[in-house]
C-alpha cells in the first residue's frame, strides 16, 4: 500500500455544477506499504541497529519483569494475590511485549525487505493496524497508571477502584 494520491482540483463553491470529473479521486498503488515515512534520510544499518536494540532490550526487560512477578509469588505466599499495581504493572509487560510483536518486529521484517510490500493490501492493513492498535494500548495502560495514582495520592483514604484480578 503505497499511500493515497489525491489529485486535487480546485472546486468552487460559488458554482453549482460539478461533474464527476472535478471531483478529486484516489488512486492506489499497492506496490509498498507505507512509503510516506520521513525517516528515509537514515541509513539502513542505522534503523536496523535501533529496531535490534529496541527488541533485545523490550524482550530482557519483560521476561524480567515476567519473571520477578512470577517468583516474588512463589518466595512470598502471603503476598500470593495480585495487588493493584502489580496488576497494572503486568499489564503493561503485557502491553509492551505486544508492541514489541505486533510493532517491531513486522517493522523490522518491512526493513530487512527493503521496505517492499510483499504480503499485499489486506495483510499490510492487519499489520499496521496491530501496530497502532499495540502501541495505544501501551499508552492507555500508562494512562490508567497515571490516574490511579493521581486518586490515590490525591484522596488516599478513599476506597480504591476496584481492579478485575
Amino acid at each position: 500500500m503505497e499511500g493515497i494520491v489525491i489529485h486535487n482540483t480546485s472546486l468552487n463553491s460559488s458554482n453549482a455544477s460539478h461533474t464527476d470529473d472535478d471531483l478529486p479521486f484516489i488512486m492506489l498503488n499497492t506496490s509498498r506499504c507505507g512509503t510516506g515515512v520521513h525517516d528515509i534520510e537514515l541509513d539502513k544499518p542505522f534503523r536496523l541497529a535501533i529496531l535490534y536494540i529496541i527488541l533485545i532490550v523490550g524482550l530482557i526487560g519483560t521476561t524480567l519483569v515476567l519473571l520477578y512477578m512470577f517468583f516474588s509469588r512463589k518466595l512470598y505466599p502471603r503476598f500470593n494475590h495480585l495487588s493493584r499495581v502489580n496488576a497494572f504493572i503486568l499489564n503493561l509487560t503485557i502491553a509492551d511485549a505486544s508492541v514489541l510483536l505486533l510493532a517491531v518486529l513486522p517493522q523490522l521484517v518491512w526493513e530487512h525487505a527493503d521496505r517492499d510490500w510483499y504480503a499485499g493490501e489486506i495483510m499490510c492493513r492487519i499489520v499496521k493496524f496491530l501496530q497502532s492498535f499495540a502501541m495505544m494500548a501501551s499508552n492507555y495502560i500508562l494512562i490508567v497508571i497515571a490516574v490511579d495514582r493521581h486518586h490515590a495520592i490525591r484522596a488516599p483514604l478513599k476506597e480504591a477502584w476496584p481492579v478485575g484480578y
